[in-house]
């Protein structure tokens, strides 16, 4: 093999729907000929993944998604990490996968904002380790008695001035990176989610069916 040489490849852009050779790093990418022949070495690609330019933008995502430090360690053997195939098989089942983890995660979030949601007995869609294998008849009852407050929920501001204030109830992280936060603030409980980026979502608040009228009260907790 002889020695590797430094090549300007004039890197302009990259496209994942152009045909390449499967398996090298121009793989689906657009790239200039002959480029197939030479590595896209680990640097390159975290650089390009952390924010660079070569990669459009849609792979970008693709790639974060698939190497999610909350789910992947591989960032750690350093010069060792070989940057996955781009061939459009390959980034077909990519792909595939991670749309199937998408949509685990909506049906997560869709049940947990809903009103079948009970802290003690997760259910399926989340891990085991967050539900009581004895469980809660009082959480479960509580539940029943809630009533959505989609009035309250549009007071996004107010809301997270006293989420900010308080402490959640409930505080669960998934594997995926994703918090699941319960908040229960005098008779009202505000479930909201913050995604593995830091951003929270305000996706239900319910009142106790007692006092389901109840106003949003600054700093009450």
């Amino acid at each position: 093999m002889g020695m590797p040489r430094g090549v300007d490849l004039n890197l302009d852009c990259f496209n994942l729907s152009a045909i390449a050779e499967t398996g090298t790093w121009a793989g689906t990418m657009q790239a200039p000929l002959g480029a197939e022949k030479f590595s896209f070495d680990s640097k390159a690609f975290w650089l390009n993944v952390d924010g660079g330019e070569d990669l459009a933008v849609e792979d970008v995502g693709l790639f974060r998604d698939v190497f999610n430090p909350h789910m992947s360690d591989r960032r750690e053997e350093g010069d060792r990490f070989v940057p996955p195939q781009t061939g459009l098989s390959y980034q077909h089942r990519l792909k595939l996968l991670v749309g199937e983890e998408t949509e685990v995660a909506r049906k997560r979030k869709e049940h947990f904002f809903s009103g079948e949601f009970v802290a003690d007995s997760s259910g399926p869609l989340f891990p085991a380790s967050w539900s009581s294998t004895i469980g809660s008849d009082a959480a479960a009852a509580r539940a029943k008695t809630l009533v959505p407050r989609p009035d309250l929920q549009a007071e996004q501001t107010t809301l997270r001035h006293i989420l900010d204030a308080s402490a959640p109830h409930f505080d669960r992280r998934a594997e995926d990176g994703a918090r699941f936060l319960v908040y229960r603030v005098g008779s009202l409980e505000v479930r909201a989610v913050s995604d593995r980026d830091g951003e929270m979502h305000i996706g239900a608040v319910y009142a106790a069916a007692d006092s389901a009228a109840a106003p949003v009260v600054a700093g009450q907790n």
